[in-house]
């Protein structure tokens, strides 16, 4: 019943013929034919024909959806933006590996060193933030690897679980080998005798379980540097 079931359902995909009855009564027949070709039991076709009937709608639905096309990956559009479209519709499309170094210090940035890209945010922009795809499955799910995400720099007030741009002055991501990451940010703080404090410890959370974080004591305190916040997510 397999094969002539197939052959019956492939060619009228393109139809949504649980909807439509006279395509359904023509399967019908169609069926009902092939069963008597073959001498299937008069007293069982009725049933056979609902059954092959009932497996082609859960199979023709299968075949629209694989034929759907996929939505498609957001792509930066590079644009040569006027001076007065910059950081209104578009921003610096920026290597992470740059922006680890390049925006340890925005106010210094030189906006000419970089491709601009437009992009379609409800967020307001401004000088600071940058595009950068970010590599690696360690922030997955909500930062598929190979995603673009839109970041800001630098990043105000508390950094407590927010995700961002650390750079690693003396260490490396155990995930792509570079002096710098993008990770959930979690600190633990001590309060010293004269009212001051510092970071006891600080770890960056990967998303994603099957990765470790990284775990920095208060003598790595000085080594790490946080230098822009993922603030959206293209893909």
């Amino acid at each position: 019943m397999e094969q002539p079931q197939e052959g019956l359902c492939c060619s009228d995909v393109a139809i949504d013929w649980t909807v439509r009855e006279n395509v359904r009564a023509n399967l019908r027949v169609l069926v009902k034919r092939i069963l008597r070709k073959y001498g299937y039991p008069p007293d069982k076709q009725e049933q056979a024909t609902r059954t092959v009937l009932e497996q082609a709608a859960v199979l023709s639905e299968a075949w629209v959806v694989a034929g759907q096309p996929r939505q498609r990956e957001f792509q930066p559009r590079v644009v040569r933006p006027r001076p007065e479209d910059r950081y209104v519709t578009c921003v610096p499309l920026v290597p992470l590996k740059a922006a680890a170094g390049a925006f340890s210090d925005p106010q210094i940035v030189e906006d000419e060193n970089w491709e601009w890209v437009e992009i379609e945010t409800r967020r307001p922009l401004r000088r600071g933030m940058f595009v950068a795809q970010v590599v690696g499955r360690s922030m997955e799910p909500e930062i598929p690897d190979g995603a673009y995400c839109l970041f800001s720099s630098p990043v105000e007030g508390s950094r407590q679980g927010r995700t961002v741009l650390v750079q690693l002055r003396d260490g490396k991501d155990p995930e792509t080998g570079e002096r710098y990451t993008v990770k959930r940010y979690q600190s633990e703080k001590t309060m010293e005798p004269d009212g001051t404090w510092h970071h006891s410890k600080i770890t960056l959370l990967p998303n994603n379980p099957a990765f470790e974080p990284i775990i920095l004591t208060a003598e790595d305190e000085g080594t790490v540097q946080v230098v822009a916040e993922v603030v959206e997510v293209f893909s």
